[in-house]
């Protein structure tokens, strides 16, 4: 099935980041994503670009632009809670471990709980940080590979 996403740009600053002419919106770019929340892997997006501003811009390159750099983003903060999760695993067995070396009943239980928690960390990142942002990076993915149409209505 196709997603078909209309995008009207009245003016220069409906599609350009406040402080930068080189960058395409970032409230764009959500918008982009948020539309394809209920996109399926076999559905195909066509983005159609009523562009009505006064100026010629090349809109489909800002946004595929705009949309990469989004992405790679999002790779960083997947590699960014990845090392986290990697870290707090690591924290979360030597101090299991070492609660099993140590013969102080209080202070044993206190490693054991500490223990469990950084294991329970790695858990919630892998269960909702890792879900949305592999969510987010699907659809991004999508977004770049699909097929634009500008109109120009001056």
């Amino acid at each position: 099935m196709e997603k078909v996403i209309e995008i009207d740009i009245k003016n220069e600053n409906d599609f350009f980041e406040t402080y930068s002419r080189k960058k395409v919106s970032k409230e764009l770019i959500n918008y982009l994503i948020e539309n394809c929340n209920d996109l399926k892997k076999s559905d195909t997006i066509k983005i159609v670009l009523n562009d009505f501003a006064k100026e010629n811009i090349d809109c489909e390159k800002l946004i595929k632009e705009g949309l990469k750099y989004e992405y790679d983003i999002t790779y960083k903060r997947q590699k960014r809670i990845n090392l986290k999760q990697l870290t707090y695993l690591v924290f979360g067995i030597v101090t299991l471990f070492m609660s099993t070396l140590i013969m102080e009943v209080i202070l044993r239980e206190v490693l054991l709980i500490f223990g469990w928690v950084f294991i329970w960390y790695v858990s919630e990142f892998e269960i909702f940080s890792d879900v949305d942002l592999k969510k987010r990076r699907r659809i991004l993915k999508k977004l770049l590979e699909s097929e634009f149409k500008e109109n120009e209505m001056r």
